[in-house]
């Protein structure tokens, strides 16, 4: 009996130390790499370009070649062991950038600045292995041919735009431990559909296609759906590009929101959508009011969401003050010049710069008030100001002299009456 007692403990321990050889337990901080250090391996149509940890264990794997003459490059297998080390990390490191200073760039080489036409364009499969914690910021940006990856269940953050502009990506499964999406991470998917998440996640749950976080109600992601969408009851916060997919053409935000961010319902590239028709509020929304094509904040008096309708057409609610930078345009594709007209509103105050330049694109504006309203720029900036102007009769020479006070460089300003 002694004896059987003993193999058994010699063997368990044996097993221990087998299983301490393979597994890590924590991917290696940014100071515990070892810089200098160079790693190149080929296998079949990719080429792994990687840096070693300090204690040699551990592998970060920052950029992938690409042999596109080599037919053996659709399916991408990161491997889970390189150089006999453990993959912990993968994605870029400042420190190996090829970018210009302060780019991100992806894993297969593209720079932030100029993503297309360098690296991922045949891959439409990858698989990353269980051993990886961490995947940098816009590891996977503008892998357009992927349909689908799996996240492997080690990783708790998905860091800003990891899968932006990944065009035809329709499926990711989760890490049912994930901690933070980083904002931006799918934007310019307009395939995803879907997004798999365990139930037992303790941060964030997925509801009538939106991605909610559960610690403080905010909507983080809108997955694309067709028809109309209405965002769960309970939501309290519309984070910033939250909607950068939607195809749905009706929006409805209930009673519970009571912080929309910047940009919330504006998409990263306008050509991707163009299908909402239609934004509502709920009328027991104490902080948000719905006004024609407009969502105002009934505080503070701002255009938080402007509809342009499907004429190009867009009215400015009477309900709006105080025109900001931040709010969101849809329905709107500014490359296709579809802003044929634009109304202010009478009691419009005070107008932040860009928010002017956003509307420039407009075929005419017109201001309805009498009195030219504020604007107001940054230190040492400009002021672009529309070409055809309609203006009050009786206010032409005010709205003249406002001209010339802020539009000193643009010479093809024409001004009308109505």
């Amino acid at each position: 009996m002694k004896n059987k007692l003993w193999i058994f403990c010699c063997t368990f321990v044996v097993m221990l130390f087998a299983m301490g050889a393979t597994e890590v337990n924590a991917a290696k901080a940014d100071d515990e790499w070892n810089y200098e250090s160079e790693v190149k391996v080929t296998m079949g149509g990719f080429t792994y370009n990687a840096i070693t940890s300090l204690d040699e264990k551990e592998i970060w794997i920052y950029e992938i070649n690409v042999n596109t003459k080599n037919n053996d490059c659709q399916e991408l297998n990161i491997p889970k062991m390189l150089d006999n080390k453990i993959v912990t990390r993968i994605g870029y490191t400042v420190k190996k950038s090829p970018c210009e200073e302060g780019y991100n760039h992806t894993i297969f080489g593209g720079c932030e600045e100029n993503l297309y036409g360098v690296g991922a364009g045949a891959i439409t499969n990858i698989t990353i292995p269980e051993t990886v914690e961490i995947i940098q910021p816009m590891t996977f940006c503008a892998a357009y041919a992927i349909t689908s990856i799996t996240i492997p269940p080690k990783v708790k953050i998905i860091e800003e735009e990891t899968f932006g502009e990944c065009w035809n990506l329709k499926t990711v499964n989760l890490p049912s431990d994930l901690k933070k999406i980083g904002k931006k991470a799918f934007a310019e998917c307009p395939k995803l559909k879907n997004l798999s998440l365990s139930a037992k996640n303790k941060t964030y749950k997925i509801k009538d296609k939106c991605v909610i976080r559960k610690k403080d109600k905010a909507l983080l992601y809108v997955l694309p759906k067709k028809g109309t969408l209405k965002i769960p009851d309970g939501v309290k916060i519309i984070e910033e590009y939250a909607f950068c997919n939607c195809t749905s053409s009706e929006i409805h935000i209930p009673a519970s929101v009571i912080h929309i961010e910047d940009y919330a319902f504006e998409p990263l590239e306008q050509q991707l959508y163009y299908d909402v028709k239609n934004i509502t509020v709920s009328k027991k929304n104490k902080i948000y009011g719905n006004d024609g094509q407009c969502i105002y904040n009934k505080k503070n008096k701002t255009l938080v969401i402007a509809v342009v309708d499907d004429k190009g057409n867009l009215v400015v609610s009477d309900k709006v003050k105080y025109l900001k930078n931040t709010y969101s345009i849809v329905n709107y594709n500014p490359y296709l010049d579809e802003l044929k007209k634009v109304v202010l509103p009478e009691g419009l105050k005070k107008i932040e710069a860009y928010s002017l330049e956003r509307l420039c694109a407009a075929d005419k504006v017109y201001f309805k008030g009498e009195i030219p309203p504020t604007i107001k720029k940054k230190k040492g900036g400009s002021v672009s100001l529309p070409c055809h102007v309609y203006v009050p009769k009786n206010s032409y020479n005010a709205y003249k002299k406002w001209y010339k006070k802020y539009n000193k460089n643009n010479k093809c300003v024409t001004l009308y009456t109505y």
